[in-house]
């Protein structure tokens, strides 16, 4: 079925946003900071800022080789210009993840698409969205998060589960509307046959292997938080309320809150949150110009970083984002008699 691709993102997304193109001129140079690794060892694989601009002939990708570990590509999209970059995922490897570390632009969301091989050979327009083997829209919401997942259950292409395999990729980043687009996406390898869903079955704290979380304001569940996985899963209904204070180590900030998983027959529930190590305010009654920030979560959140969203919750103190170390105390609940399962992970990076 062929349609403009306009069309095709506001049937499929319900979305009237620009896609974004990235202007470019061929250039198959890439560079590496040799810091191969997790984390701020990351590999950078290019820089437009350094090595030029991504080619936007899709005939004639930018060629880079992933190494082990994770790999930072960054670049810049506008009306027209597009970026075509293959990546080669080495034999004994996987691409395991695709993180949006950064994105900056009026706008509000971006395109990205994949096909297996070392050519595009799907037009920007017209595109026949079952010759894609993923996409997505990604955005500033996104930041922090692991887009893979999303880029995977694109609708209407071909689709995959879980890590893809050795060989070649193409991307095609896009940007439709006259908002310039700066992006940096990390691409994280692991060992061939590496169970990644046993990996993020790990948390920091599960209500099914840890016991009820505490609903005394007071006495909040105290949890630490580390660079490795923050990952809190719970259930809240109406009458059971969460408290956790989280600590944020000096030397770190707090970046994303990304919703992992969120499972009701309800729509939405609540998030809030203050400074400190108590939860002052009650859960009726509120006065919402004591919370530092507060947002509505649900499904159709699912693979987002909540964290902006918290930050500008109407008549709140607000906060600019990230939050600097210290302790944070959350309020999580739901309000109707419909369980509500839900699983967030909390971000850190390395403080400015």
């Amino acid at each position: 079925m062929k349609f403009r691709y306009l069309q095709f993102v506001s049937a499929t997304l319900a979305l009237a946003v620009g896609l974004s193109a990235c202007s470019s001129s061929s250039d198959s140079s890439s560079s590496s900071d040799n810091n191969n690794g997790n984390g701020n060892n990351a590999a950078t694989l290019h820089d437009e800022a350094v090595d030029g601009d991504i080619t936007d002939d899709p005939n004639n990708p930018l060629p880079l080789q992933l190494a082990d570990g994770d790999n930072t590509i960054s670049g810049s999209v506008v009306s027209p210009d597009r970026d075509y970059i293959t990546i080669n995922v080495p034999a004994g490897s996987q691409l395991s993840g695709i993180v949006l570390d950064e994105y900056t632009s009026t706008g509000i969301q971006s395109f990205i698409g994949v096909q297996a091989g070392s050519v595009f050979t799907e037009p920007p327009t017209e595109t026949v969205v079952e010759n894609l083997l993923g996409f997505a829209l990604f955005g500033s919401s996104m930041t922090g998060t692991d887009i893979l997942p999303t880029i995977a259950t694109g609708e209407g292409a071909q689709g995959f589960e879980g890590a893809l395999p050795s060989g070649d990729y193409t991307f095609w980043i896009q940007e439709t509307s006259d908002n310039e687009v700066g992006y940096t996406f990390t691409m994280q390898l692991s060992p061939e046959g590496e169970d990644t869903s046993e990996l993020a079955a790990q948390a920091l704290f599960d209500e099914a292997d840890g016991g009820e979380i505490s609903d005394d304001p007071f006495n909040p569940l105290p949890l630490q938080l580390t660079n490795s996985d923050n990952r809190i899963r719970a259930s809240v209904i109406v009458g059971d309320l969460d408290y956790v204070t989280v600590n944020v180590p000096a030397g770190q900030v707090l970046s994303s809150i990304t919703l992992d998983d969120y499972v009701s027959s309800n729509s939405t529930s609540f998030i809030g949150v203050q400074a400190g190590t108590v939860f002052t305010e009650p859960a009726t009654g509120t006065a919402v110009g004591n919370l530092l920030g507060y947002a509505h979560f649900g499904s159709s959140m699912i693979g987002s970083n909540i964290l902006p969203a918290v930050s500008t919750g109407a008549g709140a103190q607000g906060f600019s984002l990230p939050l600097a170390a210290g302790d944070y105390t959350f309020w999580m609940q739901e309000t109707s008699e419909a369980t509500v399962n839900f699983s967030l992970n909390f971000g850190l990076t390395a403080a400015p």
